[in-house]
C-alpha cells in the first residue's frame, strides 16, 4: 500500500485558504485544495461536485484526471445508502474496498480501471443545505477515518465556489 502523508495539515491549510483571495476563481482555490489534500491525506484522483437536489444531479466542477473525468460532466444522484451519508447526515462517506465501490458508484468500472479502490466523498455544506462533495480516491485499502477527519476541514474553503455554481 502506498505510504501515507504524515505532515501537519495547517501550513497547508493555510496557504490553501489564501488562494481564495486571489483571481482565477474558482480554478485555482480548486488547485490548491487538490494540492495541499495531496500533501495532507494522499489522493490519486480528487473531484469537486457540485449538487443540484432539485434536479437531483451533481456536476463536476473540477478534476485533476480530466481525460477521465472532465470538468463539467454530469451524473444522476442516486439513492442508495451513499447518500445518507455526506448528503443526509453531512458526514464524510469512506469506501474502503472496490466492493464499496462497486455497490454505490455507477461509474465503478472507470475507477477500478484507474487501479483505485477506496474513497472519501467530503460534503460540502452551508447554512444547512448540502451543496456538493471534496472526493478524495486512492488504491483500495488506504483509506480510514483519520483520513477522513484531516481532510473534512477543507471542504469549508469551498463553500464560496459551490455556492456560486449551485446560485
Amino acid at each position: 500500500m502506498a505510504q501515507k502523508p504524515t505532515i501537519d495539515p495547517w501550513p497547508a491549510f493555510r496557504e490553501a485558504a489564501a488562494v481564495g483571495a486571489l483571481a482565477d476563481q474558482p480554478t485555482a482555490l480548486f488547485q490548491a485544495v487538490d494540492r495541499a489534500l495531496g500533501d495532507v491525506v494522499g489522493h490519486k484522483l480528487f473531484t469537486v461536485l457540485s449538487a443540484d437536489m432539485k434536479a437531483r444531479r451533481n456536476r463536476r466542477m473540477y478534476s485533476n484526471m480530466p481525460d477521465a473525468y472532465s470538468a463539467g460532466g454530469s451524473k444522476p444522484m442516486r439513492d442508495n445508502s451513499w447518500g445518507d451519508i455526506p448528503v443526509g447526515e453531512r458526514r464524510p462517506y469512506i469506501g474502503r474496498t472496490k466492493e464499496d465501490i462497486r455497490n454505490r458508484f455507477p461509474d465503478h468500472a472507470l475507477i477500478e480501471s484507474l487501479d483505485l479502490g477506496s474513497v472519501i466523498n467530503v460534503p460540502v455544506s452551508f447554512d444547512g443545505v448540502f451543496l456538493g462533495t471534496v472526493n478524495l480516491l486512492h488504491e483500495e485499502g488506504y483509506y480510514d477515518e483519520d483520513d477522513a477527519a484531516r481532510a473534512a476541514p477543507f471542504a469549508a474553503l469551498l463553500v464560496p465556489a459551490l455556492m456560486n455554481a449551485t446560485g
